[in-house]
């Protein structure tokens, strides 16, 4: 009985996967702004920044503690030149700074949700954003949500208004700019086990 029972111990332990997450350069930053009362998203990019996530690590969570970003705030892509002048004009150049700066704190796996501490315009802020594995995109996701107005931003997103707002008259007349941002990061993370 107890040789049965060690060698089934042994078996299962040969049988277990080790794996290693190998975080790449297949990264993006993507931002979600929100315009007309029925709340329409306009997506947009930046072409300039660097994720450094932990590589050659077991887990998720071990990848994205300690991952650490910075944004070249003016590299947005958001479509079109004139959106990217009214957004950079209106928005980015009444905020402090040209760089967005951030890291993961606090990973809860239980949760799917980790902690990012960003630091932009001056300030501290503490962002909660859902996480996940896309094993056939081959990318560790991070996604969650910011508000300018909450952040302090309220100067510079009244004055984002004032440039779009023409742009933003939806169907029903009235004229609609929204103070949540739809924020997305992707680490490429390649993952082989033995």
């Amino acid at each position: 009985m107890k040789a049965t029972l060690l060698f089934i111990l042994v078996a299962t332990a040969a049988q277990a996967k080790e794996c290693q997450f190998y975080t790449g350069k297949d990264n993006k930053i993507e931002f979600t702004g929100y315009k007309f009362t029925e709340k329409t998203g306009v997506t947009g990019t930046f072409k300039k920044f660097e994720i450094n996530a932990p590589s050659k690590v077991n887990s998720v969570k071990a990848v994205l503690e300690g991952s650490k970003f910075s944004i070249d705030e003016m590299s947005l892509d958001a479509g079109n030149a004139a959106r990217n002048s009214n957004i950079s004009k209106g928005l980015l150049k009444n905020i402090e700074g040209t760089k967005i700066q951030g890291k993961v704190t606090k990973v809860d796996e239980a949760a799917k949700k980790a902690i990012v501490n960003i630091k932009w315009g001056g300030k501290d802020h503490k962002v909660e954003m859902k996480y996940g594995h896309d094993k056939k995109k081959e990318i560790i996701f991070l996604d969650g949500t910011i508000d300018l107005i909450k952040m302090g931003f309220g100067k510079a997103f009244n004055a984002l208004g004032k440039i779009c707002g023409p742009f933003h008259k939806g169907k029903d007349g009235k004229i609609k700019t929204w103070s949540d941002v739809a924020l997305r990061a992707e680490i490429g993370t390649k993952v082989k086990c033995n």
